[in-house]
């Protein structure tokens, strides 16, 4: 009972989808590791003798994870022995992103490395899996590429990386100068997991994200293959253009993207940000990664609450930009929730416009020299900037005249070319704070209405008579125009069906309130009388009801967008 009720509320772990592979993994075997540890926390004796283990139990676990894939229809055997292993490669990708949420769980390791230092058995015996799955994707490069071998990476410019003093597979230097090519397939079987299990449910410390979903919701972006380096390294993607040894033709290209779309591109993660803060100003590792996604979330927090993601980050994520206007989570939490990456993707055609002018990091002009400017005065640098919601606002306001700038130049330049439909609204380019303000009034005033209405009907209706009753009847019903007005405005922008409901339910409720509660004053006229009659009081009751009803029905975005105008119109 107390889990339902967590559920109901959100406050415990969602069920995980349904699989089988929870099941199988309940006999997995173990994986031996003579020292479990961090690369940098063990003796180079140690890691030596760890690559010993693992050349030793390498066919045995490959034989391992071939009886698990068979399970899944998968055949390990030819996938290893294929002329171009790369449909065995995709096929691995949609099997780990359809069964791999159903293993995971909040007891998953969290932290820079913890997955990789963790022992491979017990509670996280799934670990042994993602390790025989890295095996077996190391396995199909090694074997078809001679110059890549299984052993440590004691390469002395990744002392401060993840992969130093542990089992990868690599490849020497093509020459002086070069370095050594370094593919981590366990890192990225590992990171892969945690991004496809969390979803968007949770975040990447493992606490619940503000989505209220009670079931598994996957994470917004798809990120890259599991096999993505395997086939990278078969088709020559890291060899030099005078070490060229592909052992596979690339594969053929997809088509040219249409003007103005360069496929997705990266503008910034929170990750990238955290190993600077850990090894450069001394942060521990989750201090660090908390405070890595301060910086960027001001600015995404700001092109959020001006509705310039795309129309279905914003339709996926409601209910959390929502909260994030009316200040309930912060910047930081809505970014988290987009699993801490800024894409282009992510962003409408006006927002990736502004976001390619103005995001620029450095000290080259544009919002990071801006954010050092306003808040980083003092501090060591713009990344020991706290998050606040008055820090948020004075760079809103600074981003605002930024935006108003680069509008007006896109204008007179006529460099923004952006079709019909994607172009903003003038209360949108204007701004949605104050917009916001008067959202907020319309509601709070047709709800104070209601209740003023009911408190002061009963002494005061049935004294009135002539046009006082008329004006008491008429005028409290007319308060409610203007929001259905705003309801079917909104009821007709396009892309959220769920919301554009809410708008004509309430609109309805509102409307078929306000014929009841002007009901008594039309019917004096009618019949030629001058004052209420008795019942009327009923009709009073029934249609103030029915308005509060409507008020409450109304999407509570309404209160940042009656005005400036839906979040999914542009």
């Amino acid at each position: 009972m107390f889990e339902f009720f967590h559920r109901w509320f959100g406050t415990g772990d969602i069920p995980r989808p349904k699989g089988r592979l929870p099941a199988l993994l309940a006999d997995y075997p173990p994986y031996p590791t003579p020292f479990p540890g961090y690369g940098q926390t063990l003796g180079l004796a140690e890691c030596e003798e760890n690559l010993r283990s693992f050349l030793s139990v390498r066919e045995e676990r490959l034989e391992i994870v071939g009886g698990l894939l068979r399970e899944f229809g998968l055949d390990l055997r030819a996938g290893l022995a294929a002329d171009d292993p790369r449909p065995f490669l995709a096929s691995l990708d949609r099997w780990a992103r359809e069964e791999w949420p159903a293993a995971w769980t909040t007891a998953f390791p969290r932290g820079y490395g913890a997955g990789l230092s963790s022992p491979k058995e017990g509670e996280h015996i799934v670990l042994a899996m993602l390790m025989d799955v890295a095996i077996a994707i190391g396995e199909i490069v090694v074997r078809k590429r001679p110059d890549y071998a299984w052993r440590l990476d004691l390469a002395g410019e990744n002392s401060d990386m993840g992969s130093y003093r542990r089992v990868v597979v690599a490849k020497a230097p093509d020459g002086p100068g070069r370095s050594t090519i370094v593919l981590d397939y366990e890192s990225v079987c590992i990171d892969t997991f945690d991004v496809i299990g969390r979803g968007s449910n949770y975040d990447v410390s493992g606490r619940r994200t503000t989505i209220t979903s009670k079931v598994y919701v996957p994470p917004p972006h798809r990120g890259a293959p599991l096999g993505s380096m395997a086939k990278a390294a078969l088709e020559g993607g890291d060899d030099p253009p005078d070490g060229y040894r592909s052992v596979l033709p690339p594969e053929e290209a997809p088509p040219e993207p249409p003007p103005g779309a360069d496929g997705p591109h990266v503008y910034d993660k929170a990750e990238y940000h955290a190993h600077v803060l850990e090894h450069e100003y001394g942060f521990d590792p989750e201090e660090a990664d908390e405070q890595a996604a301060v910086p960027t979330a001001f600015f995404f927090g700001w092109l959020a609450s001006h509705s310039l993601l795309s129309r279905a980050h914003m339709k996926f994520a409601r209910q959390e930009i929502a909260a994030y206007r009316e200040r309930r989570v912060t910047a930081v939490e809505l970014w988290s929730f987009f699993d801490r990456c800024l894409i282009d993707d992510m962003l409408s055609d006006e927002g990736n416009a502004f976001t390619h002018s103005y995001f620029q990091m450095g000290d080259e002009p544009g919002f990071y020299r801006d954010l050092a400017d306003t808040l980083a005065k003092g501090l060591t640098s713009v990344n020991h900037v706290p998050y606040t919601f008055e820090n948020q606002a004075r760079m809103d306001a600074v981003v605002d005249r930024r935006y108003a700038q680069w509008w007006e130049k896109a204008q007179e330049d006529g460099t923004l070319l952006l079709p019909p439909w994607s172009r903003p609204t003038r209360e949108a380019r204007a701004g949605q704070v104050a917009a916001g303000a008067r959202g907020i009034a319309v509601r709070t005033v047709c709800a104070w209405t209601v209740v003023a209405y009911l408190l002061t009907w009963a002494p005061v209706g049935p004294r009135l008579s002539g046009p006082a009753y008329a004006a008491l009847c008429f005028g409290g019903a007319a308060v409610f125009l203007p929001l259905v007005f705003l309801l079917v405005r909104a009821f007709g922008t396009r892309g959220n069906k769920p919301r554009a409901a809410a708008c004509a339910q309430s609109a309805a409720l509102l409307a078929v309130g306000m014929l009841v509660y002007a009901w008594p004053a039309a019917a004096m006229l009618l019949d030629g009388r001058h004052g209420p009659q008795k019942g009327d009081g009923k009709f009073f009751v029934l249609g103030a009801a029915l308005l509060a009803a409507g008020v409450w029905r109304a999407p509570k975005e309404a209160r940042a967008g009656f005005w400036a105008g839906w979040p999914d119109r542009h």
